[in-house]
């Protein structure tokens, strides 16, 4: 939920997207604990790697789905 629609139409997210597509169709995500210390350090490293913007990370971290 943490995707913009640009990012599936970057190369360089191809990764990220795919891995969506994993939890989606294995219906994975209800099995992710966002609030787990290390779910928040994975999010907060995707805002240093310029993955996610730091509003799309606290919008992930509350399980915001905009």
């Amino acid at each position: 939920a943490s995707l913009t629609n640009l990012d599936y139409d970057d190369p360089l997210k191809a990764r990220l997207v795919a891995f969506e597509r994993f939890l989606n169709r294995f219906d994975a995500t209800s099995v992710v604990d966002v609030d787990h210390p290390e779910t928040q350090a994975a999010i907060d490293l995707m805002v240093s790697l310029e993955i996610l913007t730091a509003e799309r990370a606290t919008q992930a971290k509350l399980g915001v789905c905009p």
